[in-house]
C-alpha cells in the first residue's frame, strides 16, 4: 500500500517510500538500498533522508566517471537487447540525448548537498576501483556498526561482457572532456586517495 502510495499519489515528502522499502526488517543491525539514482537528489531530499532516523548513514561510492558511462552503456544495451552500439550510447550521451549518464557521473552535485545537509561522520565515500579489498570493505561494516564480514571478491555479480572496446579512442577524449569539472573537483577534494585509473583518463582529457 506504501508503495503504491508512493507511486500514484505521492506526498510532498518521501515517508512513504522509506515505509516501502523498510517495512518488512525488523531487528536488522543494518538496512539500505543500493542506487545510482540517489545522485540525482538534490539538497532538501537529503536534508529529509537524513532526518529519517539519527543512525542514518550515507555511502557513496565513486567510480571513474569515463568508466562508468561505458559500463552504463553495456547494461543499456544488455538489457533493451537492441541493434544500438555502445558507440552510439556515448555518442548520444555525448549530444545530450542521454542525459541521465552524465549526471550519473557528475560527483560534485551530491557530495556538495550532503555536505551541506549531513555530519561529516555520517558520510563515508569509497572508490569502485580500490573497493574490492578486504581492508575496505573492513573500513565499510566500521561505518555502519556491523561486525567485519569476510567479503567474496571472486564471484562478480551483474556482469556483462566488455562490449565497449569499441568505442574509439576520441569519443573516450570527448567523454573526458566534458566530465573535466568532475575529475577536478574529484582530485582537489581526496588528492592521492583518487585510483590511478581516474588519473589516466583525467589525462586522456588533456591530451
Amino acid at each position: 500500500a506504501a508503495r503504491t502510495r508512493a507511486v500514484l499519489s505521492p506526498r510532498n515528502d518521501h515517508r512513504d517510500h522509506a515505509t516501502a522499502l523498510f517495512t518488512n526488517w525488523h531487528g536488522e543491525q543494518a538496512v539500505g538500498e543500493v542506487n545510482p539514482n540517489y545522485m540525482l537528489l538534490g539538497q532538501n531530499t537529503f536534508a529529509e533522508m537524513n532526518a529519517l532516523s539519527p543512525n542514518s548513514r550515507f555511502i557513496l561510492i565513486l567510480r571513474d566517471p569515463v568508466e562508468r558511462i561505458l559500463s552504463a552503456a553495456r547494461m543499456y544495451i544488455n538489457i533493451l537487447q537492441d541493434n544500438q552500439t555502445p558507440k552510439q550510447v556515448v555518442f548520444d550521451t555525448l549530444n545530450g540525448a542521454e542525459p541521465l549518464h552524465l549526471l550519473h557521473s557528475d560527483y560534485h552535485r551530491p557530495l556538495t548537498a550532503l555536505d551541506n545537509e549531513v555530519d561529516s561522520n555520517r558520510i563515508a565515500v569509497f572508490f569502485y576501483e580500490t573497493l574490492f579489498q578486504q581492508s575496505e570493505i573492513d573500513k565499510l561494516c566500521s561505518f555502519l556498526g556491523v561486525p567485519s564480514h569476510p567479503a567474496e571478491f571472486s564471484k562478480i555479480v551483474n556482469g556483462s561482457d566488455r562490449l565497449t572496446d569499441n568505442v574509439p579512442l576520441e569519443l573516450k577524449k570527448q567523454l573526458a572532456q566534458s566530465l573535466s569539472p568532475t575529475y577536478e573537483f574529484v582530485f582537489s577534494r581526496f588528492c592521492d586517495a583518487v585510483p590511478d585509473l581516474w588519473k589516466r583518463n583525467a589525462e586522456l582529457a588533456q591530451s
